[in-house]
């Protein structure tokens, strides 16, 4: 049928329940569910790589497991619309478990009367996936359609650092408090439930997704950084400068917003 791929969903449904399963009998391929859902998913795999080395497989995350991950190129969240702290959780584990699989979020809904900052901060839970955006996009408010297209033009400017970066996820018990990827000279960092952001790199932006309007920048004790502020428009509020070792400096950085270090040249 000439199509790129396939969501192989509800795998998980199958259940190996004695009394909804007939006993095996002459004919049957296996005696086990076990061995019989392994047996489908390698043939239905082996089959369509054979017609397309590149087609694509996407599993659920409620039935991804060691085995089963062998069979797909893509991993979803498991259901969770509208839930963008599950959508964070959920992210995080197919990441740290499934490196070389790729993450996707589940589905990211919200209602037309939403502020863009919130459709922002929902965005940015997500920011460490493939994002998966399923409002109508001729549907809804201008300022919406404004918050999604710049999110997803930083997100295709930075996906190398992204997805494929050194992928950093501390304070699980606190739902992962922050998440950050980077790269030898880039680094990315989206803050959720903590406002302090702890400067590492030549070049770094750091994304407000908390509900305070600013965050606390810590510097390292070698290179000053001039900074500058953009809102969730991409539109530039200020600039200034941290000095070497200087701790807790508070920038006022809005909702939904971001801002970008970078070594001070004249250090």
């Amino acid at each position: 049928y000439g199509i790129d791929g396939l969501k192989l969903d509800f795998v998980d449904a199958f259940r190996a329940d004695p009394a909804a399963i007939a006993p095996y009998a002459p004919g049957m391929d296996h005696v086990s569910l076990d061995k019989a859902t392994r047996r489908l998913m390698k043939d239905i795999y082996t089959r369509l790589t054979s017609k397309d080395p590149d087609f694509l497989f996407e599993f659920r995350q409620n039935y991804v497991g060691a085995e089963i991950v062998g069979g797909c190129n893509m991993l979803r969240v498991g259901d969770c619309a509208a839930d963008p702290v599950t959508n964070r959780i959920g992210i995080v584990a197919i990441r740290l478990v499934n490196a070389a699989v790729a993450p996707h979020s589940d589905m990211l809904l919200w209602g037309k009367a939403e502020t863009p900052e919130n459709c922002m901060r929902q965005m940015l839970n997500v920011m460490f996936s493939v994002p998966q955006i399923s409002v109508l996009l001729t549907q809804i408010p201008a300022a919406q359609a404004e918050a999604v297209t710049r999110f997803v033009r930083y997100w295709s400017d930075n996906r190398d650092v992204i997805l494929n970066g050194v992928f950093r996820a501390p304070e699980p018990g606190g739902n992962y408090a922050l998440l950050s990827s980077e790269t030898a000279d880039r680094k990315i960092t989206v803050l959720y439930e903590t406002s302090a952001a702890e400067l590492s790199h030549p070049s770094e932006d750091v994304w407000n997704c908390t509900d305070k309007p600013y965050i606390a920048a810590v510097a390292d004790s070698v290179r000053s950084r001039v900074y500058e502020v953009f809102n969730w428009r991409g539109a530039k509020l200020e600039e200034g400068r941290i000095s070497a070792g200087e701790t807790a400096a508070r920038i006022r950085v809005p909702a939904g917003g971001m801002v970008r270090f970078e070594f001070d040249s004249e250090d």
